[in-house]
């Protein structure tokens, strides 16, 4: 295919130092993916540093992908770690971008329907973008500077050239008058042409006149494809003829794959789908692929253009009974439920493991490792929640609210905060409906655990005290003790001891009276937390030493760190400083080994505790930014806050005032863009203070009024310590 013109328009609208951003604008099926891909190889030597490709799906029957979406596989390729990549979308974005400041990049941004879409995945300057699209994208042009390059129809000489390229192997040389007549029924367009030459040279002892007759009694009118009026029916037209040349099994088939969730599927999958046996659904995808109604994305995945997409899913509706769709769709759900199960077996998470049907057809699949497990869920990580999401729409609650208890289990370990929060309403939801009481509870619990995870410890308290009354209700005693080890650290974060303390309690007689050493391990250990912040030291280490004999009993490797990290603090109050270093880099240790980011952040901040009581300047600082970066990472606010207002304080006990009131001011710009109220209180506290000891006596005022104002809201002790100090700073201000 000819674009000579067009690619010559590309070079020009990029600048001598590889930057900027073209439009590449055209309708449906005009090879404007293809064009995009062929500049882009053909130019990669100017981009030394790389190139990112993302097809956004703005056209797409199901839900377009999302920025997050894209961001997060960007950062996959260009070597961020998932477990690293920041829990935060905004935070997430900022790394990208910080990532491609250097310049060297073409970024290619395909299927963008409007400017919400692609804005914030623009890079900075020193790079190249290219946007594809079907409408206007006036806001790029007139906003952001971007070049508009038109791709219309071929032209009939182009055409026929195409249709010769693919066909003259398998047929031998048709008469030009023939494939130019053919040209002009797929609309001299790339995509119906290519379908079009594939059926011919499937066909090579038909003579041409034939097929076009036969393509020109199938014309058709198929309302849900959207192209450019005067092209939909001849589109329609090419599909169906290709459509009506599969055999059944191959044609039954693209109708099932009109129904998967997500933007992509596996080999596995659609075999789940259609109920075939997983060779047989590879042969006929292969097939499919090779009449182009279908593209491999991957090893054993495909994808469908958009168009045909909405063409498989419209053939499904026409040519299927409702209930033979209904259970196409409980199949690869069904099959996405397993598999996520067996994968989150792979994790270790506090969470209940649920017990579920046995599913006779639709069996998981099989992995080797946790290794394995853990790369099948980032690679279907989107497709998972748009099968929750799938779910949901189609009326089919128990696989929605199923499917999103699994991904709790999941996201606890390695927390994607938007996704664990946006499947669990959605699962909630679901589970309202018909679920027994007992799956609500649970799932309360599970999206308790997101809120708190994102710090929004209010919303959390609600979910976790209603789980509590189901659950007393139902005569649950683990359930009971489970939401009273929830409520309990809710409390604990928000400084709560008493109640705290009160609900620990309440969830040891449980476990204990349940004979569950497992969690009354995790019980005890979130007591001696409560008692060693209230000062209780002996009895705090005490519990610990109880509890970590539980923990190693049971295998409990989560709970080993957390209560390995609890000794280390009460060695350190108990003046005991190389044993408790001794504790917490043991829990780094075990942190490490479990691969599990949010441990390895925490057992840092503590790290870095340690390091500047003893005085060590460097080796604390090292430890709070890393402590601070983690976390930020994982949406962590308060603990971010925590690691930034420790490496304040060791700046200022260096004499490095500037820099202390700087870390002071990142604490405060976090806790306000996150909400995070009472971390803000203390954040502003020490800002506070750190200005009136410079000098700067009118914004340190009104930095400490507005701490004190939050402190008085805040009941817990500690926060009215604080306001009592707070008050004092403001009467030396006025004083002076």
């Amino acid at each position: 295919m000819n674009r000579s013109d067009e690619i010559a328009q590309l070079d020009s609208c990029i600048g001598t130092d590889g930057s900027g951003t073209v439009l590449i604008a055209g309708t449906a099926g005009a090879g404007k993916t293809a064009l995009a891909v062929h500049w882009s190889h053909r130019v990669k030597e100017r981009y030394p540093a790389g190139q990112l490709y993302a097809n956004l799906r703005g056209y797409d029957p199901q839900e377009p992908v999302t920025v997050e979406r894209v961001i997060d596989g960007f950062l996959r390729a260009l070597g961020v770690p998932p477990a690293a990549a920041p829990a935060a979308i905004e935070d997430r974005t900022a790394l990208y971008r910080s990532i491609l400041a250097g310049g060297g990049f073409l970024v290619v941004l395909d299927n963008v329907s409007s400017a919400r879409q692609e804005r914030p995945l623009l890079p900075g300057a020193g790079c190249a973008v290219v946007v594809t699209t079907r409408g206007r994208l006036s806001g790029l042009v007139a906003r952001d500077g971007a070049r508009r390059v038109e791709v219309g129809t071929l032209s009939a000489p182009q055409s026929v050239a195409l249709l010769r390229t693919i066909t003259d192997s398998a047929r031998g040389k048709d008469a030009p008058a023939e494939l130019a007549h053919l040209a002009r029924l797929c609309a001299l367009l790339p995509l119906a042409l290519r379908i079009a030459a594939e059926r011919a040279a499937v066909r090579p002892h038909m003579p041409l006149a034939d097929l076009i007759n036969e393509l020109q009694d199938g014309t058709g009118p198929w309302e849900s494809l959207v192209v450019d009026e005067d092209e939909q029916d001849t589109i329609d037209a090419v599909f169906a003829w290709s459509y009506r040349g599969l055999p059944d099994d191959a044609a039954r088939l693209f109708r099932v794959l009109g129904l998967m969730p997500g933007t992509d599927f596996s080999v596995p999958a659609a075999a789940a789908a259609a109920d075939l046996p997983v060779r047989a659904a590879a042969r006929l995808l292969d097939a499919l692929a090779g009449a182009h109604l279908l593209e491999q994305s991957g090893a054993e995945r495909f994808e469908f253009h958009d168009l045909l997409r909405a063409y498989a899913a419209e053939l499904g509706r026409r040519h299927d009974a409702e209930e033979i769709r209904v259970a196409a769709l409980r199949r690869v759900l069904d099959w996405y439920l397993r598999t996520a199960h067996h994968a989150a077996s792979f994790i270790d998470t506090q969470f209940r493991t649920p017990e579920w049907p046995v599913l006779d057809d639709a069996p998981p699949l099989a992995f080797a490792d946790r290794a394995a497990a853990v790369e099948w869920l980032e690679q279907e990580k989107s497709n998972l929640v748009a099968a929750v999401k799938r779910a949901e729409a189609a009326d089919l609650p128990e696989p929605a609210w199923r499917l999103a208890a699994t991904l709790g289990r999941i996201y606890a370990s390695r927390p994607h905060i938007e996704d664990w929060i946006d499947t669990g309403r959605v699962g909630l939801s679901s589970a309202r409906e018909r679920a027994p009481a007992a799956a609500v509870a649970d799932l309360l619990d599970n999206l308790g655990m997101a809120l708190v995870q994102a710090g929004k410890g209010e919303d959390a308290l609600a979910h976790h005290e209603e789980a509590l009354a189901i659950r007393t209700a139902e005569h649950d005693l683990f359930g009971q003790g489970a939401s009273h080890n929830a409520l309990g650290l809710v409390r604990l974060r928000a400084h709560q001891m008493a109640d705290a303390r009160t609900h620990f309690e309440e969830a040891l007689t449980r476990f204990r009276e349940l004979g569950d050493e497992r969690w009354e391990g995790i019980a005890l250990a979130n007591l001696a937390d409560a008692l060693l912040e209230t000062g209780e030291l002996a009895a705090a280490e005490s519990a610990a030493h109880t509890a970590l004999c539980l923990q190693r009993a049971t295998g409990n490797r989560l709970g080993e760190f957390s209560t390995l990290i609890t000794l280390g603090r009460t060695a350190q109050e108990g003046g005991r400083g190389e044993e408790a270093r001794e504790h917490t880099i043991h829990a780094l240790r075990v942190a490490e080994e479990l691969e599990n980011s949010v441990r390895i952040a925490y057992a840092s901040l503590e790290l870095g505790r340690l390091h500047a009581a003893e005085g060590g300047v460097d080796a604390a600082l090292e430890a709070f930014f890393l402590a601070a970066a983690m976390h930020r990472d994982l949406g962590e606010v308060d603990r971010e806050a925590e690691s930034l207002l420790g490496a304040a304080e060791v700046q200022r006990s260096a004499g490095r005032i500037g820099e202390a009131v700087e870390l002071c001011r990142e604490a405060v710009s976090s806790c306000r863009r996150h909400g995070a109220r009472r971390r803000l209180a203390f954040a502003l506290a020490r800002l506070g203070r750190l200005l009136a000891g410079s000098g700067e006596l009118s914004e340190a005022g009104a930095v400490l009024r507005e701490a004190h104002a939050l402190l008085d809201t805040l009941g817990d002790p500690e926060a009215q310590r604080e306001r009592e100090r707070v008050a004092l700073a403001i009467q030396g201000i006025a004083g002076r």
